[in-house]
């Protein structure tokens, strides 16, 4: 139901630059606590926030494809 294809490249790139903005402008990621991150770049401090946007994007495609499954007909109709 929630696969990815060629045509999702340019939504993978929207969701990647809003779940930086998330995490590194606004600081919403518990792990990295209320701090923008905007301007660090350090390479372990790169790899915490790597993987933060990642689990933010995760969170946010699990969600999708879940509300997809429950409101199928609606989509449909």
């Amino acid at each position: 139901m929630c696969d990815l294809h060629d045509s999702s490249a340019k939504d993978i790139e929207i969701v990647t630059d809003m779940a930086r903005e998330y995490v590194l402008h606004y600081g919403f990621e518990p792990e990295l606590g209320f701090i923008s991150y905007k301007n660090v770049r350090s390479e372990s401090s790169n790899a915490l926030m790597e993987e933060s946007m990642r689990k933010v994007t995760k969170r946010c495609f699990q969600h999708t494809c879940e509300l997809v499954k429950t409101h199928i007909d609606v989509i449909h109709n």
